[in-house]
């Protein structure tokens, strides 16, 4: 498929998801929300690759009105393990999505600009488009993801996950969660230098999550990442991964 192809099939199944009936932003809740999280990782692990290897801080902030949100999240390096080699922020992600549920089917959309600040010629797009099952057995979801500026290719992901209620309350929850990714050959050969189609990473994490207050919670998670396509890690035995993180948010 060549590439003015991908990116109008993409386009087409975003505007599909944000015309089908009943999913206008007016008929959405109007309210106006915010949300900020902090987390403390011991490492930065994305989709199976390790971009930092020591500790790392994660912000996040959130503004949502309706099914619109607008996501702002970094990474800093606490170490001289990052890009320049100093402390700083090597990342920064900017999420405009839509969202929209249909009886038992949850549908989200949007756009990724990915900007890192010490790595010029680096930065790069996303598209993406989601389904989950929502009230059903594992919540099983599937994201597809396109890379229009960089990689230009494909990544999609497919995960399940439960919370389970640890207190009567609720207020104490246990969170397990599981998933698979897969890049098509463009993809694979941008981040891996392999120029094939090939599931990439599993991912597989368990959390506490603790809601202190209405608006506060904290949590802690133990996460494990590994690259199953050995082409993929060139015959490298760093390939697995395990991130333990402690956060709020508000």
């Amino acid at each position: 498929m060549t590439k003015s192809n991908r990116v109008l099939s993409v386009a087409l199944a975003l505007a599909t998801i944000l015309w089908l009936p009943g999913t206008s932003a007016q008929e959405e809740s109007e309210s106006l929300s915010f949300e900020f999280s902090l987390d403390n990782a011991s490492k930065y692990v994305w989709r199976g690759i390790e971009v930092n290897d020591e500790q790392v801080l994660q912000p996040s902030a959130t503004i949502g009105y309706g099914g619109l949100s607008l996501n702002v999240w970094a990474n800093y390096d606490m170490t001289d393990a990052g890009l320049r080699g100093d402390d700083q922020i090597s990342e920064v992600d900017y999420t405009l999505a839509y969202s929209h549920e249909f009886e038992k089917v949850a549908v989200d959309a949007g756009v990724i600009a990915y900007v890192f600040p010490g790595a010029q010629g680096a930065n790069t797009n996303e598209v993406f488009v989601g389904f989950s099952l929502i009230d059903t057995l594992l919540n099983p979801s599937l994201t597809v993801f396109y890379d229009f500026t960089e990689a230009d290719g494909f990544y999609a992901t497919f995960g399940i996950g439960h919370s389970y209620a640890l207190t009567d309350d609720g207020n104490l929850t246990l969170d397990l969660g599981a998933s698979i990714g897969a890049g098509d050959s463009e993809y694979n050969e941008y981040y891996f230098g392999e120029d094939k189609d090939a599931f990439s990473d599993v991912n597989v994490s368990a959390g506490l999550a603790y809601q202190i207050t209405e608006n506060l919670s904290a949590g802690l998670s133990l996460h494990y990442a590994e690259i199953v396509d050995s082409d993929l890690t060139d015959g490298s035995s760093d390939s697995i991964w395990t991130v333990f993180s402690v956060g709020v948010s508000f």
